[in-house]
């Protein structure tokens, strides 16, 4: 493998045309990964199916990768003696980012978090948590690893983003997800994991960030199960709903300004 290959990016078109084949490939990749696990219970059907999703996209981008003559590192798959840091610095700015919702949510009323009257077993939460982890490993493998890069190579960072982050609303929204949760929720967490994969320049970041956030919206009782559950004051629902999206556009968009930042700084100090 030369360096000279190594350089060598895909034209726009090219680009285009691989991510759009390596997004469907990996969708069926998770489609039958859903369809192995069927019948397992909820949280072993999670762990599964995003384990198995896991290995299937990094097999194929390995696959793409490889066709191309290029390295895993060229998708931010090699790592290095930093990236269990970044993954646990992921995991702390993860949860800072949902403090900061949360106390933006409490601070507006009407809504309260009360123990949850059967809250999981520590081997059910633990069994939670690790599928979480995976299912966050597939999303990040399928939109900011092989594709997010060979775009960005060809097309430029944002223009990556913007494309990437669409397909994200897309399959959240074929998940069953509404469109406001597909375009705010997935859109801006999209563009905020694609920012701090390109910034550091791998996918433990970014993992640790989407961990972090799908385990502590479970924990606070948005998912289904977790340690709390949510109260809201009769008639305030619609409002609490709306200004629970403001403020979590605001907390991404902060975030995402901040990985911006970051990602042009390291830049201009590399020219």
């Amino acid at each position: 493998m030369t360096d000279s290959l190594h350089r060598r990016p895909l034209s726009l078109t090219g680009a285009l045309v691989r991510v759009g084949l390596f997004w469907a490939l990996s969708v069926g990749v998770l489609i039958a990964a859903g369809a192995a696990a069927h019948g397992l219970g909820a949280v072993p059907a999670g762990l599964f199916t995003g384990a198995m999703a896991s290995l299937g996209t990094l097999l194929l981008s390995l696959a793409f990768l490889r066709q191309e003559a290029r390295p895993p590192g060229a998708a931010g798959l090699a790592p290095d003696r930093f990236t269990s840091l970044r993954f646990l610095l992921g995991l702390a700015a993860g949860l800072v980012l949902l403090a900061v919702h949360m106390a933006l949510v409490a601070a507006y009323g009407h809504v309260h978090w009360m123990r949850a009257p059967t809250p999981p077993s520590p081997w059910q939460a633990l069994l939670t948590m690790v599928g979480y982890v995976a299912l966050a490993w597939r999303e990040e493998l399928a939109f900011r690893g092989y594709p997010l890069r060979a775009l960005a190579a060809a097309g430029g960072p944002w223009m990556a983003q913007i494309i990437m982050a669409g397909l994200f609303v897309v399959e959240h929204r074929l998940a069953g997800n509404t469109w406001s949760n597909a375009i705010v929720g997935a859109g801006l967490g999209a563009l905020v994991f694609g920012a701090a994969a390109l910034s550091s320049r791998g996918l433990a970041l970014p993992l640790g960030l989407h961990a972090a956030w799908n385990i502590g919206d479970w924990m606070r009782g948005n998912k289904g199960g977790g340690y709390w559950v949510v109260s809201i004051d009769p008639g305030y629902a619609a409002a609490v709903e709306h200004f629970g999206l403001m403020a979590y556009a605001l907390v991404m968009v902060m975030a995402l300004l901040l990985f911006e930042w970051w990602r042009r700084a390291k830049t201009m100090a590399a020219r």
